[in-house]
């Protein structure tokens, strides 16, 4: 957390990867092997199917350069996917070109149940409060008439325990944080919706995680 700063002092998220060439650069250089770069798709795709989401419209939300599309797209769903960066988009679009919109997660431009699933990966990670954590939930549970999927940083993991003993960097009042699922579990509860599963990726050693969440009915 940083609760030196405020969010509105804070750097947006929305306001990273905005330079030129970002996008090509995310989409040449982020990983450093092919096993790495599938783990994000292979995860997402398997709790998608294990929700039972096999059909219908999936929004993709800060989708950056779109590499959760076939993921999203297996079985003849259908992908549409948002982000705050034009680079990300132009790189987006250069994979299969449309459905790709320009919008930030704080306040994405669907109507009320657009979606029959929505997946936020590698997002919350950059918001830092409970209050900012809190207003993306709401609006990705908003646009969805099902599940919620999103990644998070957990802070019961090994790499955030060296940030938090000084032995890595910590990224600064701009950087990537790590949440407790009782932040998740209190943001959910205080929207009315139900925290379904949180799944490890690999338990305490990597520090991503995923969070499914719906709506509560009635």
């Amino acid at each position: 957390m940083s609760p030196d700063l405020s969010a509105e002092e804070r750097k947006a998220p929305s306001s990273k990867w905005q330079a030129e060439g970002s996008g090509s650069h995310y989409t040449k250089k982020r990983w450093s092997s092919k096993r790495r770069e599938e783990r994000d798709p292979r995860a997402i795709g398997k709790l998608l199917a294990d929700l039972g989401v096999t059909s219908g419209t999936i929004l993709d939300a800060a989708c950056g350069t779109g590499r959760l599309r076939p993921a999203l797209e297996a079985g003849g769903r259908e992908w549409v996917g948002v982000d705050a960066s034009i680079s990300m988009l132009r790189e987006a679009r250069s994979g299969g070109g449309e459905p790709v919109l320009l919008g930030a997660v704080e306040a994405l431009p669907f109507r009320t149940d657009a979606f029959g699933a929505v997946v936020a990966n590698r997002l919350l990670h950059h918001f830092h409060s409970f209050e900012e954590v809190r207003g993306v939930l709401s609006e990705l549970l908003r646009v969805s008439s099902g599940p919620v999927i999103t990644s998070f940083w957990n802070t019961a993991s090994f790499p955030a325990w060296k940030r938090r003993v000084g032995l890595s960097k910590s990224e600064g009042p701009n950087g990537r944080v790590a949440h407790p699922t009782e932040l998740l579990k209190r943001a959910a509860a205080d929207l009315d919706a139900e925290l379904i599963e949180i799944r490890r990726v690999v338990p305490f050693l990597s520090q991503q995680c995923y969070a499914a969440f719906r709506r509560k009915s009635g």
